[in-house]
């Protein structure tokens, strides 16, 4: 599709670029810019050459880097020989070198970073007047009259001519400016009155009901990236609070979207103009009608005696629940320090006991890690990743696009995806000849969108899946690929993670990642354990008399999944007595429930025990003396079944070996 105006750029020079390219669109300046228009499925190269061919102006981000940038100068030497006009944005005084220095002409501007208002102004106009249109028009300019200096040039010499002309262009430059000041402030009463008749509303259904049209959609992200989604987002949130029953949930739900209204209202302050006063009076009104919903809430738990559960088990703890996961922080600095400080990266193996929190520690890594990192989850028990090859790849490319959706660097479309950035997932058609030839090639190109800054850390949960791939006969070669990628690509790591180690999986796994580092995941401490029962959301109001912590720590030692089980059942269990108050008494009538109600979990551990597991761990229950130091025990230890004393390391789970297996 034809545009007027091709955006060439370095990758150091995108964010001066997108807002270069979003102040033209809005003044109405069709652009064509990468990656967001970049079509899936389409090589970048030729839809680049497409592009310059179809544009009636080359707008070119000069600075240092694009100096040294070859695919730059031939985007310039392509728009030069197809006699495309190239328009020079000199970034903070650029000195250009090299060939593209002999290149550009005489067509410039000059712009600080971020640019000006005032300077992106009189680039538009630039460019307008290099395409012979005003803004606002669509047709060529009129011809005009002869000025008169012209004529009285011609009668009194060259010289005189010169003078006039001149003078000419700075009346004409003076002009320019004042009618694209003049049009501007017509331009932004009309756009401010439009946004206060849009997103005006009332009451919450009309703010759940409410949706940003799409011809403000544009308008709106020039003027806070992304608003258009962010305000659509706010709606569903306010839809989904009207649609909860229970109070908490209600209160839960209204300050998140309270959130989000105060960080678009901290993106506005301190800026003024008529759209941004608009903006904040929307964002105020809205604000307003959700604070009455949070005290609604508010008013309605302050009356009533039931204790909110908000204790997770069974499940991960998902992103959104962060408040319920709590510490790590070694482990995560582990993994941080093994990407960044070491000199080549090794491959990763987070293993340790079932239900220890391993696919948890997975979820938070992109808020734990940070925004140079890019962690993919890939869980291994989806159907896909046995299915076969391609599907198995196609899961993979689903997976990293997704991750990068949903990482705070991704710039988004209109509609909240990610197409804008040329970040689809793999077409099926591309793996059909050879998958992982057509699985690289597209990797090739997910690095360059999402920046040489970013390191992707792909994470295999309960990667043991993998050996069914392995016994039909491709797993081979895709652990081959594995290990290639996390060797020869640049900012690309690789970590499993599971309840197994390679060690114990045999020779197909030692023999490709025989340098793994392994990263064990144990109990928590006590001061994150403390944290999770008496804070795990804003305001619990549970509280623990003396003795009452110290009793649930005896009993599951920090472990993850008994502490949550056990935490709760205690919830539940003051709920029907109407306390809020946990007593000691309380925690031992709450573990004979956990010992009761939790029989899948403690059958699952038991089960996957050895035979000569089991045999040690009914001696130990039986208190009968033990070898030191056997293989078995050894195992036991490593997987924190036995402490170091050769004892049970959690007691709750010795208490169900000696109700129901000691005679087996």
């Amino acid at each position: 599709m034809a545009r007027d105006v091709f955006i060439s750029y370095a990758q150091s020079d995108s964010e001066t670029a997108r807002a270069i390219c979003d102040w033209l669109e809005v003044r109405g300046l069709s652009c064509w810019i990468a990656p967001r228009d970049l079509q899936p499925g389409t090589e970048i190269g030729q839809s680049i050459i497409t592009a310059i061919d179809d544009s009636q102006v080359l707008a070119l981000i000069a600075s240092h880097q694009a100096s040294n940038s070859l695919a730059i100068v031939r985007e310039v030497e392509r728009a030069l020989n197809r006699k495309i006009p190239v328009f020079s944005i000199l970034a903070e005084k650029t000195e250009l070198s090299g060939q593209l220095a002999t290149m550009i002409g005489s067509q410039s501007i000059e712009v600080s970073r971020p640019p000006s208002d005032v300077q992106l102004q009189y680039l538009a106009d630039s460019i307008y007047q290099l395409l012979g249109r005003r803004f606002g028009t669509d047709g060529d300019l009129p011809d005009e009259k002869l000025p008169f200096w012209r004529l009285i040039a011609e009668e009194v010499g060259a010289s005189v001519a010169i003078a006039g002309a001149v003078i000419g262009q700075v009346v004409g430059l003076v002009w320019a400016a004042c009618r694209g000041l003049i049009d501007r402030v017509r331009s932004d009463r009309a756009v401010a009155k439009q946004i206060a008749d849009e997103l005006r509303v009332n009451s919450l259904e009309e703010l759940a009901d409410f949706r940003v049209s799409r011809s403000l959609r544009p308008v709106l992200d020039s003027l806070s990236r992304g608003l258009s989604v962010r305000l659509d987002g706010i709606a569903q949130q306010t839809k989904q609070l009207l649609q909860l029953q229970d109070s908490a949930r209600k209160l839960e739900a209204a300050k998140v979207a309270m959130e989000s209204v105060a960080e678009i209202q901290n993106g506005l302050h301190g800026r003024s103009g008529e759209i941004v006063k608009a903006g904040k009076e929307i964002a105020a009104v809205w604000f307003d009608l959700l604070k009455q919903a949070s005290d609604a809430a508010q008013s309605v738990l302050d009356q009533t005696w039931e204790l909110e559960n908000p204790f997770i088990f069974g499940n991960p703890v998902l992103p959104q629940a962060a408040g319920l996961f709590t510490g790590r922080r070694d482990l995560v600095l582990e993994i941080e320090r093994s990407i960044l400080r070491a000199a080549q990266t090794p491959t990763l193996l987070l293993y340790g006991q079932r239900r220890m929190g391993k696919t948890s520690i997975l979820n938070q890594l992109p808020a734990l890690l940070g925004p140079s990192f890019l962690p993919v989850l890939v869980d291994c028990q989806f159907p896909a990743t046995v299915e076969s090859q391609s599907a198995l790849l196609r899961y993979m490319s689903r997976c990293m696009a997704n991750a990068f959706a949903s990482h705070p660097g991704a710039r988004r479309s209109g509609d909240g995806v990610s197409r804008a950035t040329g970040l689809d997932p793999l077409a099926i058609d591309r793996l059909q000849h050879d998958p992982f030839s057509g699985f690289e090639d597209w990797l090739d190109g997910f690095q360059v969108a999402i920046g040489q800054e970013m390191n992707i850390l792909l994470c295999l949960d309960e990667f043991e899946r993998l050996d069914e791939i392995i016994v039909a006969g491709w797993g081979a070669r895709f652990l081959d690929a594995l290990r290639h990628w996390s060797q020869y690509r640049p900012r690309f790591a690789l970590m499993f993670a599971g309840s197994h180690t390679f060690e114990q999986l045999g020779p197909v796994w030692t023999d490709r990642f025989l340098s793994a580092r392994r990263l064990k995941v144990s109990f928590l401490h006590d001061a994150d354990i403390r944290k999770l029962l008496t804070e795990p959301i804003p305001k619990f109001r549970l509280r623990y008399a003396q003795g009452s912590l110290d009793a649930i720590l005896a009993a599951t030692r920090g472990q993850p999944f008994l502490t949550q089980v056990l935490a709760s059942e205690l919830v539940h269990h003051l709920n029907r007595e109407n306390r809020k108050q946990a007593e000691p008494q309380d925690i031992e009538i709450v573990i004979g429930d956990v010992l009761q109600r939790s029989a899948e979990y403690f059958a699952d551990f038991w089960l996957s025990r050895t035979p000569e597991e089991q045999q040690v761990l009914r001696a130990v229950a039986r208190d009968e003396p033990q070898p030191i130091v056997t293989s078995v025990t050894r195992a036991l230890r490593d997987y924190d079944v036995l402490d170091d004393s050769g004892r049970f390391a959690v007691p709750l789970i010795m208490q169900w070996v000696q109700l129901n297996q000691l005679h087996g």
